[in-house]
This record gives C-alpha cells, structure tokens and sequence, in this order.
C-alpha cells in the first residue's frame, strides 16, 4: 500500500494528508518542502526522474523509475500506480540504473547488471531495453548516460574503485566506441555527467576524506579539479542544469556533515547549503531542477521520496 504525507521542511509549510493523487494548493513550495512516495517495506534502489522535461510547476505529475535489483518499476504519481517496465534475464541482477540526461531533459533509462562472471549495460530506446557492453569482470556500481544528439550518447561507471568513460559513435549509436572498451579516466566514485558529456563529477577518497572532484574534457587537455572538500564525507552524487554558466553546476549530494548522511546542494564552488534535516539515512539521489528524489531508510524501512531542493 502506498501513501503520501506531506512532510514540513526547513520553512514553516501547513501539513496535509494527501487522500488522492490530485494537485493540491502549496504542494512541494518552500524549500525542504518533502512527500513520500511509498509506504511498502520494500527494498527500492536507484529512483529517478522518468521522461520529463521539467516538473518545475507541475511536480504533481511526476513518474519516478526504481529497482529491486531483479525488476525495473515505473511508479506514477498522479494515478498512484506502480507497474513493471523491465526485468533481469534470469542468472543477472540489476547493480545500478539511471535515467538519460539530453540537455534540459531526462528520458529513459540506463542499467547495469551482473550474472555469469559479466557486466551487463542495457539502454532503454523506442522499442524496449537493447544491450550496448557486455564485458566480463566485476560488477558496476553507479551509472550515467548523457546524449547531446538523439544518435550520440557518453556513458560513465564506477567499476573496482576506478571511473570509466565511453560514448557511442553517431553513425552507430548502440555500439560502444573503441571495439566495445571503457576508458579509465580515474580512481573514485559515483560520476555523473554535469550539465552536458564535457565533465564528470565524482567521489574520490584523499586521505581518508571522500571529496567531490571534477574531471573536465571542455578545454581538450582532460583535468582533475577538486571542487569541495570540508572534511566532511560524501556518499552519493547527483547534477542538474545551472541556469547559470556551463562551468558552474548545481551538485546535490549526501553527506555526513552534521554526523548524519542527509542532502545538501551547492553549486561548483559555493558551500553547502542542507536540504533534509529529517532522520534516517539519505541515499540514491536523482536531482532535476527544482527537485530531489531519494531513498530514505528509518528503523530498517526504505522509502522513497521528493524534496524541494532549490527556490
């Protein structure tokens, strides 16, 4: 069974049972602003804005995409309905997924699975889940897909502790590049995409702190950046547009700067600013514009939800 509750965040909002999935006046305004989206006990991985352009004004009609490590699900909000959009070939599971950032949009989705002594990415195109990289090895953790074109797309992984890049060519746009291989590019974490394939943000371990570094492609000569480091420890990466220059992107992340993982956003070079303050462990985020969805985790139970991140 699923519920909605409107949660008060960091400014004063008025608390609303949501009996239905209909618009409601001052849904999601203020910053920190949450609602939950499930109410299962069921263990939820990886959910992400599906197919949209942008919900700024309409964040009502959201659909979130989720796994359970065997199944893809497509959960609805305006009809509250959860349906299955994709399962495993039997021997593999689902070990990351994320949807496909293309300039101001997300739409479809990319995983990784593991089965047989490989790994696995499949992307989600018109006519259903077509399998691009096939290698064998270690699993994948963490994944994501940029297309500055409908035929050219830039794909990063976590893979052992290292970050991989590879994109498709256009004249073939679901046959890795370089005979089906992943450069590496670098030792860390989590890397997505900023606001186009040109840069990279990730995790990387310095000295026993988990900082956010920047890999950057836009002047040719490929460099590292580090971009935040407070002392605090970072477990989880998300980007979204700017609306401000290429160069500075709005990061949201989870971090444990008060001494519990909650979301915090920044820009590239800004300081952190806390959007949850709520207990219970944040992980899997998927920012777009003005929202967060994640999975939150109180007293064993996940769920997901949305928070406003950014006003």
């Amino acid at each position: 069974m699923k519920r909605k509750l409107i949660i008060l965040g960091l400014l004063p909002a008025v608390c609303a049972l949501l009996t239905c999935a209909l618009p409601v006046e001052g849904f999601l305004d203020d910053r920190g602003d949450e609602v939950r989206l499930t109410d299962n006990a069921l263990v939820e991985y990886d959910p992400v804005f599906y197919e949209t352009l942008s919900y700024i004004g309409d964040i009502e009609n959201a659909m979130i995409a989720y796994h359970d490590g065997e199944s893809v699900h497509l959960y609805d909000y305006p009809s509250d309905t959860d349906e299955v959009i994709y399962t495993a070939p039997e021997g593999y599971t689902i070990t990351a997924m994320n949807s496909i950032t293309e300039g101001w949009a997300r739409h479809g989705l990319v995983l990784a699975l593991e089965g047989n002594g490989e790994a696995v990415i499949v992307q989600e195109d018109g006519s259903g889940f077509i399998e691009i990289y096939r290698d064998s090895g270690g699993r994948i953790d963490n994944i994501s897909c940029f297309s500055d074109t409908k035929d050219n797309y830039y794909f990063s992984f976590e893979r052992n502790g290292g970050i991989y890049y590879g994109d498709t060519p256009r004249e073939n746009p679901f046959a890795i590049s370089d005979e089906g291989s992943f450069a590496h590019l670098t030792d860390g974490s989590c890397p997505v995409f900023g606001s186009h394939w040109k840069y990279i943000i990730y995790i990387k371990d310095v000295a026993g702190v988990d900082c956010i570094y920047l890999y950057d492609f836009v002047l040719g000569e490929p460099r590292e950046e580090l971009i935040y480091s407070d002392g605090s420890n970072f477990d989880d990466l998300s980007s979204t547009v700017s609306f401000s220059n290429d160069y500075d992107v709005l990061i949201y992340a989870t971090s444990d700067r008060e001494g519990e993982f909650g979301i915090w956003r920044c820009f590239t070079h800004s300081d952190l600013s806390r959007i949850t303050d709520k207990s219970g462990i944040e992980r899997d985020i998927c920012a777009w514009n003005d929202y967060v969805v994640f999975s939150r985790t109180v007293d064993g139970q996940s769920d997901l939800y949305i928070v406003r991140g950014f006003s």
